[in-house]
């Protein structure tokens, strides 16, 4: 499929108990980097249809089964298009499909979630087109015993085209009147029709997709002075409810708390509200203005679980949707981001350091050692973050969330320390840096390249060895330390030291802080390691050193030991 991200592909369903709801990613062939160019790729991507509007009406049952009538106000980008294909949710039923204003053949794969129309005349560029369907199906909420809901496909319950393609959606939601549904965008009604609730939401500006939860809720409000109204809406039938554990307020805070240091960090929240939402699962997803938060945010407080958890989701209203990111390779500037992001805020929660050091450690080991918590990684070596989900595999299911969260989370961590202003303690080269491509990019979908054009501009330097050692690699460093002091005659002091770099051959390029303590105070300087072996020494000092701290703050992802030292 040449529209496609890939033009080949080749998968393989994994037999056996330990199979079920695996696929693996046999093959696929990157065509553009065998011959052919990025604009070409460009105008590849560009053919088929686009989908500029969504005016949808979704009937949902107490049983959780739904009916929609959804119309798409789409353009051609290709000459002589006769096929429109679109990637819907698994286990539907098709009823009629309309391709301007005619009843059309289509086909469509249950198994697979892909639907298929095809008309008798052909479309030229810029033709417009409107396509109406109507479908059913009982698999897309899941309701369980004591009478939550849970969607089942968060995003491909609406028909898609190409992924992350911006559009605007208008949506009436009709369901029982003892029901609520929270959706993406701005409610413009709400009213009771015929003993049925029927509420209508939509979109500010274009968006690449909606989600909405539905339940009863338990609903709090709060205005911040200084930012959007954020609505709280808690599940009626949670258990921690019937306990009288009532956490919304807690999580308003702490939602409130982190868009105030994001909105520093990466520029203004840029929507009037935001809606949080509890789900009954472990998970949390995050739509522009609408969060899912698992359940046990909203019952259970963990220092640096559940506040980075709901943190992330936060982020995610800055990268993921008002940036997005190109393809499944670029995956990572979004969920590596938001995952750092909470851990900035962790770090702004938790003064002193001790949980933001403690989350870099995690997360170091998480990507270093083979294991994994819930299922097996195989080391940073199975793949580059750059392979986004093809890094995780039948053997390896773990290696997405290791790589593209917490080693693409770790890469921030290094470029933020890298420019980071020790002498005055100032994060503010970091905070332009990013504003600057939440601003440049806004509305769009970059590339890492494109990331990386913005931090060549702010540290003043080429850094594609970076990305070539962090991003399109996959090694990790091994580092020695020794270090002594001597007074010198005058009485001053001296600090000599050495770094070998024991992995990997040719060496990496870092630069790494190296922190002096003293019996009052501490004094950090960068030193820049491109050998295998470096030395040093300091500047003369008036006091005495106590201590050496390399790598201060876990700034390198690096396997590390100080082997001597006074």
């Amino acid at each position: 499929d040449e529209t496609a991200e890939e033009a080949i592909t080749l998968w393989r369903r994994p037999g056996g108990v330990s199979g079920v709801g695996m696929v693996d990613l046999v093959c696929s062939y990157d065509y553009p980097r065998h011959g052919d160019d990025s604009l070409r790729h460009a105008a590849i991507l560009n053919e088929g249809i686009d989908i500029q509007n969504y005016k949808s009406m979704v009937d949902i049952e107490g049983s959780g089964d739904m009916r929609l009538d959804v119309t798409l106000t789409c353009t051609s980008h290709r000459g002589t298009l006769r096929v429109l294909t679109f990637s819907m949710a698994p286990d539907l039923k098709i009823d009629t499909v309309w391709v301007g204003g005619t009843i059309r053949d289509f086909v469509y794969s249950e198994d697979g979630g892909w639907l298929m129309a095809g008309g008798d005349t052909a479309l030229g560029p810029g033709d417009s087109l409107t396509v109406r369907m109507q479908y059913h199906g009982d698999r897309l909420l899941d309701k369980f015993s004591w009478g939550d809901f849970a969607i089942h496909h968060t995003t491909r319950w609406l028909p898609m085209t190409t992924p992350r393609r911006r559009a605007t959606y208008q949506t009436t939601f009709r369901c029982p009147k003892y029901y609520e549904v929270v959706s993406v965008g701005e409610k413009i009604a709400d009213t009771i029709v015929a003993g049925r609730r029927q509420s209508e939401w939509r979109t500010i500006g274009t968006v690449s997709f909606i989600s909405f939860n539905y339940g009863s809720f338990e609903k709090l409000t709060t205005n911040m002075t200084d930012g959007p109204r954020v609505d709280i809406y808690r599940g009626k039938n949670h258990l921690g409810g019937l306990l009288s554990r009532d956490f919304k307020k807690r999580v308003a805070d702490e939602i409130e708390a982190a868009i105030r240091l994001f909105s520093q960090y990466y520029g203004p929240y840029p929507w009037p509200h935001l809606a949080v939402t509890e789900i009954p699962d472990e998970h949390g997803q995050g739509f522009p203005q609408l969060l899912h938060l698992a359940w046990i945010s909203f019952d259970t407080e963990v220092k640096g679980v559940t506040d980075v958890f709901r943190a992330h989701e936060v982020a995610h209203q800055w990268f993921g949707h008002i940036v997005g990111w190109k393809s499944y390779h670029d995956q990572w500037l979004s969920e590596g981001f938001a995952e750092y992001a909470g851990a900035v805020f962790l770090q702004a929660r938790h003064p002193g350091n001790r949980e933001f050091v403690r989350l870099l450690d995690e997360w170091r080991e998480l990507i270093i050692e083979k294991g994994g918590h819930e299922s097996w990684h195989e080391g940073p070596g199975v793949a580059p973050i750059w392979l986004g989900y093809r890094a995780a595999s039948f053997m390896s299911p773990a290696s997405y969330s290791h790589l593209i969260y917490a080693k693409g989370a770790y890469i921030l961590h290094m470029l933020r320390q890298q420019i980071y202003d020790y002498e005055r303690g100032s994060d503010d080269r970091f905070i332009a840096m990013m504003r600057d491509y939440i601003t440049t990019f806004a509305g769009r979908n970059p590339t890492t390249d494109d990331f990386r054009r913005i931090v060549e501009k702010h540290l003043g330097m080429p850094m594609q060895w970076f990305f070539d050692q962090w991003v399109y690699g996959t090694q990790i460093p091994r580092f020695e330390y020794h270090w002594t002091k001597e007074q010198r005659t005058d009485g001053q002091w001296l600090v000599r030291g050495q770094i070998d770099q024991r992995e990997p051959n040719p060496p990496f390029r870092v630069f790494m802080p190296i922190t002096l303590e003293f019996a009052e105070g501490h004094r950090t300087f960068v030193q820049e390691i491109k050998e295998t072996h470096t030395e040093f020494v300091t500047p003369p000092l008036e006091a005495e050193p106590r201590g050496v701290r390399f790598d201060d703050y876990r700034s390198i992802l690096c396997k590390e030991r100080v082997v001597q030292h006074p």
